[in-house]
């Protein structure tokens, strides 16, 4: 990962901290999926009692991150990641998962957006997903 996606990763973490309860908590994990200028965030927090809370909400400033991070993990001719999971633990250890091939924000992307997405983030036809609509005119 490039320097610059690894300070918005930790920035989104710091965002995640930022969001969940002083105490009783395990692990809060951010669901991002998107696609060209759009991204929907959900964060769920699981209790130290092994309960989810998908209450909590992250705020601008690390929906803005998110944005950047996204922005930050292209790489040219492979394009960037349409799914992630970033998960803060209560020792404030960070993992993440990215995901460059599966459908965007549940399968109901349009196809509009998919089509800009391949704009702001071009692959080339081989990293094109099967399903991607930009296939058709490769």
């Amino acid at each position: 990962m490039i320097e610059q996606a690894q300070a918005q990763l930790e920035t989104v973490g710091a965002g995640i901290l930022r969001a969940v309860p002083v105490d009783g908590w395990r692990a809060a994990s951010l669901h991002l999926t998107g696609a060209a200028r759009m991204l929907e965030a959900r964060l769920v927090v699981v209790a130290d009692d092994g309960a989810e809370d998908r209450r909590q909400e992250i705020d601008k400033d690390t929906l803005r991150a998110c944005h950047a991070l996204r922005k930050a993990m292209y790489s040219e001719g492979s394009g960037t990641w349409y799914n992630a999971v970033i998960t803060v633990n209560a020792s404030r250890e960070l993992e993440s998962t990215f995901d460059y091939d599966g459908k965007p924000l549940d399968g109901h992307a349009v196809s509009e957006l998919l089509v800009d997405d391949q704009a702001k983030y071009p692959r080339d036809p081989g990293h094109l997903p099967d399903w991607h609509p930009s296939r058709a005119a490769t």
